[in-house]
């Protein structure tokens, strides 16, 4: 028998827990859960229908939660789909170790905000890792690693959907292995690691029109976290002085006169705005204003002000 600490938000700490149930050797002493998580009904029902502790702590490492997880006493404690960072003194606690869920192929794509930089940065194969935690953010041994396509249409949102079936499917098969005792480890190879944090903004949050079309819809699709809440960054651009951002493009049809400039408009109507890039043009289709609200197109061009000759800024920034 393995007594488990989980820590976790969602429908996927959910389901990790009704693969746990289905063994014997697993007792599930404590599920710690985020009092912030909009997902928490989930958890909540599924806790209280299992008749299992559940403890709402916006602070893992705080002296409550670690004294309570020492009195358990845990062997292994799961860390599923909780962005909440671990610390020292919360990780030596369990026997067997911490074990995290990890939205990226690690050693790439370690930190936050993965599945979008993934998509921008033109990736066509993608991974996700369970792992021990460590000090060091996501640098810990890997127990067991999963990798699949990227889509020509990924989103941010659709790519972490993708991500949490995987993981789970991936948690049901080593799940076994870790309940015998025989937990892999494979050290990860640090010269191949990459790492993003908060503090890291593609291009500033702007688009740029003298991008190819291949680049500007990266961009866009791996900030589209619709229809979940995007705390990462909006495609930004500025027209008569005055920011919107971009929530979908398509590739637009119409012929492009080959005098008109990167960022020029040359088209509107109620289905979109005709915009020049580098080697084609764009048809931008959905628009946030400047307080970042939905507005319907033939709003956004009256109040804009938009008309055939505007242009979209900025052009020529630096590459993200």
């Amino acid at each position: 028998m393995k007594t488990i600490v989980v820590i976790g938000n969602g429908s996927m700490a959910v389901d990790c827990l009704k693969i746990m149930k289905m063994h014997r050797q697993a007792h599930v002493a404590l599920v710690i859960a985020d009092p912030q998580d909009i997902s928490l009904m989930f958890l909540r029902h599924y806790c209280k229908a299992e008749a299992l502790d559940l403890e709402l702590s916006s602070n893992v490492n705080s002296a409550e939660i670690v004294e309570k997880i020492k009195a358990i006493g845990p062997h292994i404690l799961f860390n599923i789909n909780s962005f909440q960072i671990i610390r020292e003194e919360l990780i030596a606690i369990p026997r067997e170790g911490i074990i995290n869920f990890h939205n990226g192929p690690l050693p790439r794509y370690r930190g936050i905000n993965v599945c979008s930089w993934a998509i921008m940065n033109g990736e066509k194969r993608y991974g996700v890792t369970w792992h021990f935690a460590e000090k060091a953010i996501d640098s810990g041994d890997i127990v067991a690693q999963a990798c699949f396509d990227i889509s020509e249409t990924e989103t941010a949102f659709s790519l972490i959907v993708k991500c949490i079936k995987e993981g789970t499917a991936l948690f049901e098969r080593f799940l076994p292995v870790v309940l015998e005792g025989n937990i892999p480890r494979i050290r990860q190879d640090q010269t191949l690691a990459s790492h993003y944090t908060r503090r890291d903004i593609p291009n500033d949050g702007f688009v740029d029109y003298s991008w190819n079309f291949d680049a500007f819809d990266r961009f866009v699709r791996g900030l589209r976290f619709s229809p979940i809440h995007n705390s990462f960054v909006h495609p930004k651009s500025i027209v008569n002085s005055r920011a919107f951002f971009i929530h979908t493009i398509s590739r637009c049809k119409e012929s492009v006169p080959e005098t008109v400039a990167p960022g020029r408009i040359f088209g509107l109507c109620k289905s979109g705005i005709d915009v020049k890039i580098n080697n084609n043009a764009i048809r931008i289709t959905e628009v946030l204003n400047d307080t970042m609200k939905p507005i319907r197109m033939g709003s956004f061009i009256e109040t804009y002000n938009l008309e055939v000759g505007s242009q979209m800024q900025p052009c020529g920034r630096a590459s993200y």
